[in-house]
C-alpha cells in the first residue's frame, strides 16, 4: 500500500500545477463544461474557502478564549483597548463575523478571475422558478420565501 501512494504522489499529486486561484476562474468539478482553462475543484470557489476556514477552527477550537475574555473585560471597563478588537490578533480570530467579513471583502477586491461561479441545484431552480424570482438576483425574495 506505502509503495502504492509514493507512486501517486509521485506521478499525480507532485506534478501538478501551482496556479494562484484568484487569477483563474475556478469551477465545481462537478460542473466543468466549458472550454476556456479553469481549475476544476470540489465546490468551486466558495467550498474552498469554506474548506480552509474549516481547517483553522478544527486546529484552534479554543482560540476564542482570550479574545472572548478581552471581549467581556473590554465591556466592564472605561479604558478598553479597542485597538485589539480592529483586526485579528491569531488566525483563529479570523472567524469572528467583523473580521470574516473584512476578509471576503479584500478576498473579492483581490479576485482577479471573471466569475465566481455557483453550481444551483436543479430543486433550487425550479422554487426560484415558482416563486418568480430571477436567478442572478435573489434580493426579490422576502424573509419567508427563504
Amino acid at each position: 500500500m506505502e509503495k502504492w501512494k509514493d507512486q501517486v504522489r509521485s506521478k499525480i499529486v507532485f506534478n501538478g500545477e501551482v496556479a494562484e486561484v484568484r487569477e483563474k476562474n475556478v469551477v465545481d468539478a462537478n460542473a466543468h463544461f466549458k472550454r476556456e482553462q479553469v481549475i476544476p475543484t470540489l465546490g468551486g470557489h466558495l467550498l474552498q474557502i469554506w474548506y480552509s476556514l474549516d481547517a483553522i477552527d478544527k486546529a484552534h477550537p479554543n482560540g476564542l478564549k482570550e479574545y472572548l475574555q478581552k471581549k467581556v473585560e473590554a465591556g466592564a471597563a472605561d479604558d478598553a483597548d479597542d485597538d485589539y478588537f480592529l483586526r485579528p490578533n491569531v488566525i483563529r480570530e479570523l472567524l469572528v463575523k467583523d473580521h470574516l467579513r473584512i476578509f471576503f471583502m479584500q478576498y473579492l477586491k483581490d479576485l482577479q478571475c471573471e466569475a465566481i461561479e455557483i453550481l444551483v441545484h436543479p430543486t433550487v431552480v425550479s422554487y426560484l422558478k415558482s416563486v418568480e424570482c430571477p436567478l442572478d438576483n435573489i434580493d426579490a425574495l422576502d424573509e419567508d420565501q427563504f
